[in-house]
Order: C-alpha cells, then sequence, then structure tokens
C-alpha cells in the first residue's frame, strides 16, 4: 500500500502540499437478518428433511483465540466437512479443532455432531458443512448439498488481518471457462489484492467474494504462472498461486460433452427487503453452435411460471463479451411485492441440445426496512490527505462493510459525475 504520509524533501526544492480532503458518506444503520425470515428458512429445512445446525445463521465472526461450538442433529447419521477451498479440506487438530458425535436425545432428529473451535485462527477460516454421511459422495460439490436439503452450512471468520492460508497454492484451470484463486481475508471486511507476479499488475478479474476470493475468466493459455495474493491490511502477508491452465476442447462441433455450470448474480446469499423487489440474473458460457434452454425452479423444484408477482425472462443469447466463439446465455427472474414466505433456494436450471445439465441456486434472505447499512472509511481513517505536487501518484483505499452489496464510483468536489478510469 501507498503511504500516503507527508513525503520526504527534495534537497533544493521546496516542497508544495496538495491537500486531499475525502467526503466519505454513509447511511449508518444496524443490520441483523429478521428472525421471522430466519425461522422461515430454518422450518423449510426441516420440513424437507435437512440436518440442522443450530443457532445457526449465514456466518459467524470470531475474535482471535476465542473459542465457539457448533451443534447439528439429523434424521440419520450427520458428519461435518470443513473445506477452507473447494479443494482443501481444513483437518481437526486435538489444540484447534474437536470434533465429536453424540445423541441428542431428540426423537425426530436422533443423530448429532459437535464441531468445537477451541483457537480461532486465520488457519480455522472457513465453509462448515454439516451433511448426512449418506449424502458426502452423490455430489462433485458440497455446496450443491444445502438445496438438497442434505446438508446444513455456515462461514466462519475471524477477526485478524492475515489472510486465509491455503496449504496447496496450485489452481487449475480451462480455457474459456472461470476459475477461483481463493485469494481472501481471514476478517470479514479485510481487503486483499491478486496481482500477476512478473508484472505485478491488479489482475482483470470477474468478481471478489469474501468466502471464495477471485473469480477469473480465463481467456487464454498465457494466463498461466505465478499470481500473488496480498493483504491490503497487513503489507507483509502475501502469498502466490500457481494457475495451470488446459487447453480447452474442440468447441466447434455440436457434439457436447456437458454444459457449464451457470452463475447467479447475486453471487452470495440475496437479500431483500420485504414488500420490495427481488432480481437474480442467471447466465451460462456456450460454444456459439450449442442449443440450450434455461429456466427457474424454487426449493420444491416446481419450474416458476410468470404470473402475478412472478416474471420470468425469455431465454436470450449474445455475444460473449470476452470470448470470440462464444455466446452468453441469460434468463432474469423478478419478484415483485415480496414475502416472507418468498425466502428459500432458488435454482437456475441449464440444458443443452444432447440433453446434459446443470444448475446452481441461491439462498434468498427477506428482511425488514431500515435493516440495510453501508459504512464506508479511509483504509488509515483519514479525512485529509497530503501529497507532494511532484508526486507521481496516490492511492486513496475505501474500506466497506455494506448490505445490499453497493455500486461505487468516485467524484470530485463534490460533483455528481462519476470519474472516469484513465482522465
Amino acid at each position: 500500500m501507498h503511504n500516503l504520509s507527508r513525503p520526504r524533501r527534495r534537497p533544493h526544492r521546496r516542497w508544495q502540499p496538495a491537500v486531499i480532503c475525502l467526503l466519505i458518506i454513509a447511511q449508518m444503520v444496524d443490520f441483523g437478518a429478521t428472525n421471522e425470515a430466519n425461522d422461515m428458512l430454518r422450518d423449510l429445512m426441516v420440513q424437507n428433511g435437512a440436518p440442522e445446525i443450530l443457532q445457526n445463521q449465514p456466518d459467524f465472526e470470531l475474535e482471535v483465540d476465542s473459542m465457539m461450538e457448533l451443534s447439528c442433529q439429523g434424521t440419520e447419521p450427520v458428519k461435518w466437512i470443513i473445506k477452507r477451498t473447494p479443494d482443501e479440506d481444513i483437518e481437526p487438530e486435538p489444540e484447534v479443532l474437536l470434533i465429536e458425535e453424540f445423541k441428542t436425545g431428540v426423537a425426530e432428529k436422533p443423530f448429532g455432531s459437535r464441531v468445537t473451535i477451541l483457537k480461532a485462527t486465520p488457519e480455522i477460516v472457513g465453509r462448515y458443512y454439516c451433511l448426512y454421511e449418506s449424502a458426502e459422495d452423490t455430489v462433485d460439490d458440497l455446496a450443491e448439498l444445502p438445496p438438497l436439503y442434505k446438508a446444513d452450512s455456515t462461514y466462519i471468520f475471524v477477526k485478524d488481518q492475515q489472510m486465509v492460508p491455503v496449504l496447496n497454492p496450485v489452481v487449475h484451470g480451462v480455457q474459456y471457462a472461470d476459475v477461483i484463486i481463493p485469494c481472501k481475508p481471514s476478517s470479514k471486511d479485510g481487503m486483499v489484492e491478486l496481482v500477476k507476479d512478473e508484472h505485478e499488475m491488479p489482475v482483470n478479474h470477474g468478481g471478489f467474494s469474501n468466502t471464495r476470493g477471485f473469480t477469473i475468466l480465463v481467456k487464454s493459455l498465457e494466463q498461466s504462472g505465478l499470481y500473488k495474493c496480498r493483504s491490503l491490511n497487513n503489507t507483509e502477508n502475501e502469498f502466490h498461486f500457481e494457475l495451470h491452465v488446459n487447453e480447452a476442447y474442440d468447441y466447434d462441433q455440436a457434439i457436447t460433452e456437458y454444459i457449464r455450470k451457470p452463475q447467479i448474480e447475486p453471487q452470495d446469499d440475496a437479500f431483500v427487503k420485504k414488500g420490495g423487489t427481488l432480481k437474480l440474473n442467471c447466465t451460462v458460457n456456450v460454444a456459439h453452435d450449442v442449443q440450450f434452454n434455461m429456466w427457474w425452479q424454487k426449493s420444491d423444484k416446481k419450474r416458476i411460471e410468470t404470473d402475478s408477482r412472478f416474471t420470468v425472462s425469455s431465454v436470450s443469447a449474445e455475444q460473449h463479451p470476452d470470448l470470440a466463439h462464444n455466446k452468453l446465455g441469460r434468463i432474469e427472474l423478478t419478484v415483485k411485492r415480496v414475502t416472507v414466505e418468498d425466502a428459500g433456494y432458488y435454482w437456475c436450471q441449464v440444458r443443452d441440445h444432447n440433453n446434459h445439465e446443470n444448475n446452481r441456486a441461491v439462498k434468498v434472505y427477506v428482511i425488514d426496512h431500515g435493516e440495510d447499512f453501508i459504512r464506508l472509511t479511509e483504509d488509515n481513517n483519514l479525512s485529509f490527505i497530503n501529497v507532494s505536487i511532484n508526486k507521481r501518484d496516490v492511492r486513496i483505499r475505501i474500506k466497506y462493510s455494506a448490505h445490499p452489496t453497493p455500486v461505487f464510483y468516485w467524484t470530485k468536489d463534490n460533483e455528481d459525475k462519476p470519474l472516469i478510469h484513465g482522465e
């Protein structure tokens, strides 16, 4: 990070200060998902026989070295699997994590399992899945199990400036497809940066999630190589990832072997106000000569049709903005006058002309009015920054925590016109 303090004087030259004033405006409202909406989601899971993490919420943030206990119960034997990344498990250690089975004494859900975090450190940050033992090998990605009511999950953050360590920093990607590089902070509001190692240039990415990392669209084999992940909260904390890109199949043939997993915006859990409007956007990346279809489903697996409150757009296809030989399929879902009963999982389903199917689900929470918030602060809590007129550049970093995810832009002299990159 650039040092924003007063620069050194050059010999025989008078230092001429320029003052940058930061006006940071934000709505400061306490936030918490409504108990009613949470109860609706829990009831939905219970009704469908899902294992249940007791006193669960989407995520928890623990103090360093603190303790926490998570208990789970189900109608059949359950187990914990803790994922630091989709490809890397967190193994229990006697001094850090303990997992033990127990009998719940509850007739409907007699099987229990408990995970105890004895010492919260960046090493235990990740997604905690409680799943039925019988479901473990039924999917390639554990994230597919909660919408099927075969698992429950929560994410654990730790208030530490270090990044989440990764033991196997090798990532494999396929040309013309997205790949996730698990460069992510330990704390919920931590900030990280991903750069291509040899040039120290920020990577053009397709999105960032503090629970997954950076999503990159692999356009060419030349994107293979070393990438540096570094914390913007702790300049001494950085490590490397090695990305291996495999050449894609020949997409000039209409015979497909699979259809890619679609992407949903928002990528993480979606929050919508009661009485408001929910908008979900689903896209899928396919080759030009592939015919496909897309549709939306709710938790009960029934196809969603347009009615007085639900509007399903027609399926469209457009030129992929980054891949010359691919197109981007799209379908949108709009729900008006949202009620608590609209909470739950929404599935985007895709199918190609060879009947290969894939899907992705997003979890929707319904919240009361007044529960959204946004907090903005300069990285060093400054309001004024003194810089030399001769200084080549100055970097200003704004930290934020917000719900829902905001759209940001810079202005100068409190004007309404956004600044444009390169001006």
